[in-house]
């Protein structure tokens, strides 16, 4: 999508859609659609954020179809914004959701040296990782996982609650037989590229299926850096950076505590058919906070009484710094390879029940970058859903 198709749908402040929702200003934009703070007049003081996207585009370039499709899945985690709203508006589709304060990615970069304290990093890491797991436990992996796909809440209830973002590239990672039970879909041969180049795996860069593991090596490499200040691949392009990931894997956690290299050795045992043991890793995390004495009621480094609370003035965290190249998305244009048919599967034997999450029946065929299989029957009639 290029700027001269946002331009066809950039609205303007006052604009009201649906008789509901007021746009107040631009937030966001990004190479898959505008993001706008608005306001709902029939609830005053009502904020939230609202995307757009314009009406025609190839269906390798549909988006918000697979972000509303996810966020009605995840309706029931902490971890995952409210959808209020979602239709089609006069030239474009768009959904309303909840409005949140500022990314991970905002916040490490008003700290000394673009760090977050280990207290600090170990808090967020262990949210993520509960965000990515109610993720995949209604059978779709993110594709994307990096810091500026993460934000705390901005409402007094919810300002320490990390939330998980942007859906666009999910992928079904399983599907559903005739009895109802859960089945992991057969694995591509060979894929395009889908990711971030600074986050996404090595097995991402090799065009290999993308599953569980290689969200939370995603997760890995963000935390690394939020205690580091930075990756040993950081600002390269794709091909360095894979050989930099695949050179410095055993010094990447050398300066960390134990339980990092305990967490990298159990996602090097993982593959595509693997489900990870998020509850060990989620101890592992917790005993990083035991071993250095902290709480997970302590504050977080922008919060008063935090350790770098005087950093985070509202005149300094207004300051925006333009993305690296290698922190933005990338991917190769579609192929039939990566379309979302109908693909072989096999039986997960340790897999939960996965079926009272997927009975809406109002939702059609899938978009082709999404990755829902047509088995699942969705995200057709985005107008159904406002």
């Amino acid at each position: 999508m290029g700027k001269e198709d946002l331009e066809k749908v950039r609205l303007k402040v006052g604009t009201i859609v649906k008789f509901q929702w007021e746009v107040l200003r631009r937030i966001g934009e990004g190479g898959c659609g505008l993001v706008f703070q608005v306001i709902n007049m029939k609830k005053p003081g009502h904020f939230a954020a609202m995307k757009i996207e314009p009406i025609g585009m190839i269906s390798d370039d549909q988006i918000l179809k697979m972000e509303v499709h996810v966020l009605k899945k995840l309706n029931k985690s902490k971890h995952a914004c409210k959808l209020y709203a979602a239709g089609k508006g006069t030239n474009y589709y768009f959904l309303v959701m909840t409005l949140l304060a500022k990314s991970l990615c905002e916040l490490r970069k008003h700290c000394p040296n673009q760090r977050f304290t280990l207290s600090t990093s170990i808090r967020l890491c262990m949210q993520c990782l509960e965000g990515i797991e109610d993720l995949h436990n209604i059978g779709f992996i993110h594709r994307d996982v990096k810091p500026s796909n993460f934000a705390m809440g901005r409402k007094p209830t919810t300002m320490r609650t990390v939330f998980m973002l942007d859906f666009g590239l999910a992928r079904q990672y399983c599907e559903f037989d005739k009895k109802g039970e859960a089945k992991l879909r057969e694995p591509r041969k060979m894929v395009p590229f889908r990711g971030t180049i600074r986050y996404c795996s090595v097995n991402v860069h090799r065009r290999d299926e993308q599953g569980r593991h290689d969200d939370l090596w995603s997760l890995l490499y963000m935390t690394v850096e939020m205690i580091l200040g930075t990756l040993p691949w950081s600002n390269m392009n794709r091909a360095r950076a894979e050989l930099c990931k695949q050179s410095s894997e055993k010094t990447l956690v050398s300066s960390l505590p134990i339980e990092f290299h305990l967490f990298l050795k159990h996602l090097k045992k993982l593959n595509y058919n693997h489900k990870p043991d998020y509850k060990m890793l989620q101890n592992l995390l917790l005993q990083v906070l035991v071993k250095d004495e902290h709480t997970l009621a302590d504050p977080f480094d922008w919060e008063a009484n935090g350790e770098h609370a005087s950093k985070f003035t509202r005149n300094a965290v207004k300051c925006k710094r333009r993305k690296a190249s290698d922190e933005k998305i990338e991917f190769e244009k579609n192929d039939k390879d990566d379309m979302n048919t109908r693909m072989g599967i096999q039986t997960i034997v340790d897999e939960i029940n996965l079926t009272v999450m997927f009975e809406d029946d109002d939702e059609g065929p899938a978009s082709q970058v999404s990755g829902v299989s047509r088995s699942d029957d969705t995200l057709k009639k985005l107008e159904e859903l406002g």
